[in-house]
This record gives C-alpha cells, structure tokens and sequence, in this order.
C-alpha cells in the first residue's frame, strides 16, 4: 500500500501561510474552543505571568489569554501569515504589542535566557511533529525553558476517535512508523496537502511526556464533536462544553492535558 510522503518543514511552512492567507483556517476555526478556553482560564490565567505559545497560528487562544489577564505572551509559529493575522487581531482589539513578542522560526531558536511560567501547544500542534525523537526533543527544549512548576497545556487527537481508516492503513506501511503515526490529506488553497499526524492515548501521552521531563496532572477530553463544528457554531460549542466533561480523556475528539516540570530532570 503506497503511503503518500508527508509535507517537508519548507513546504509545510509554504502550505500554512497559503491556509492563513486565505481566510480558510479562519473559516475553519472562527472562535476558541469554549471547553479549551476554559480549561486556560483555570489553569493559566491569572497565575501566569510569561506565557509561550508554540504553534500560536493567529491568536486563536492567545489574544483571549492576552484580553483576559496582564500576562506576556511569546508566540511562536512557522507561518508568516499567521503572525500577521495575530497582529491585524491584536491591534483591532487594542492589544498594546509590548505585551507580545511573535517569533517566525521554532521553538529551537529561542534564547536559552529565556524562561516561562506557562507553555502552550494546543490543538495537535505536537501531533503534526513527525518522528517520535523529534517530538521528545521539543519537549524537552521546553523543558530547558521552563521555569520551575512550569506548566505545559497542551491538545493532542485521540487514537480511539481520530481517523480510523488512516490508521488502519499505516498498518500496511511498513517503514519506522509506530502505532499512531499517520498521514491525512487536506485542499488547502485548491491544492491536496498530505500532513503527518501522531495520534495518542492518555498513557502514550504520558509515557511520551515523562521521557522529557514532564509529569502529567490533568487530563480531560477535548470535546465530543470535531474542532471545526463546535468552533463555528456557537449553541452547539455550549452542549459540546457540557458533554465534554462527561467524556473519559481517551473517548473525546481529542485529549486535553496539563503537565508540570520535573524537577532536576532537565
């Protein structure tokens, strides 16, 4: 079975700006998850005060986070036109830019000098890391930048929900892939994309974060229903919110999780 070769990180940047600059991911995406946005307001607002958003697109959580307490954000993303879209927000809401810095290259680049109380990779943004090394390794550059009782919130897609026809088919595939890997294929701006993907369990999440220096202390569902349809309509958005919190974390449309830095363990 031929597997199509997921996009290389020159061309993933191409196809994400092609995506913001369309309109499409704002299309896609219109508001936060409300289940997301509360779940940032228990665990980080208000009680953090420099806060790094890996993968930070347009501002989908970090303009809230921005409206909602005096904390700093650092927004990190490897779309240019995302970090435009993040501004154009930022400055209609009359967000002043000295609360926000947007840096366009990874997570890797930032000054060893830097430290945060509170990190964030929402919405799959670890999931789209390709190889399993690639990913610990990340987690363990934030861990380098965490301060001490940093917290990490992060979503990731559940392997018991997300994409069982492509999952079955990476059983086929007969390279380095572990249970979980997969690719999918997206029309972005007209034209078919193919995208790697990881899909998790709650103890695949933990073990993955426990090699990198992080401890997992929160775990919920994501939601019931898919990102797009409970961010583009707002009453089902509600219902969604209430029926999440029913959900065990491993049955939801994704897993929402919070992690604390272990000590000593960088």
């Amino acid at each position: 079975m031929n597997v199509p070769e997921p996009l290389g990180e020159s061309d993933l940047r191409a196809t994400y700006d092609s995506y913001f600059a369309s309109k499409e991911y704002q299309q896609r995406y219109p508001h936060p998850n409300i289940g997301t946005l509360a779940f940032l307001q228990r665990h980080v607002m208000g009680q953090c005060q420099k806060i790094l958003d890996v993968g930070c697109g347009d501002g989908r959580y970090a303009i809230p986070i921005l409206q909602g307490c005096n904390a700093n954000v650092t927004g990190c993303d490897i779309s240019a036109a995302a970090l435009k879209s993040f501004r154009d927000t930022a400055a209609a809401q009359a967000i002043s830019d000295a609360r926000f810095e947007l840096l366009h290259h990874s997570v890797e680049q930032i000054h060893q000098n830097k430290y945060f109380d509170a990190m964030l990779m929402i919405f799959g943004v670890l999931s789209h890391i390709k190889k399993s090394n690639a990913r610990k390794a990340m987690l363990q550059k934030l861990r380098q930048l965490a301060k001490p009782n940093c917290k990490l919130i992060l979503s990731v897609p559940s392997i018991w929900r997300r994409r069982p026809w492509d999952l079955l088919a990476s059983a086929f595939h007969h390279d380095s892939m572990l249970w979980g890997d997969i690719s999918f294929n997206r029309t972005i701006a007209g034209k078919t994309q193919t995208f790697p993907y990881h899909l998790y369990s709650v103890s695949t999440l933990r073990l993955e974060l426990k090699q990198a220096g992080w401890h997992l202390v929160a775990c919920e569902a994501e939601s019931l229903f898919p990102e797009w349809l409970v961010t583009q309509h707002e009453r089902l958005g509600k219902i969604d919110h209430f029926a999440q919190r029913l959900l065990p974390a491993s049955l939801g449309y994704g897993i929402r999780a919070m992690a604390v830095a272990v000590e000593g363990s960088e």
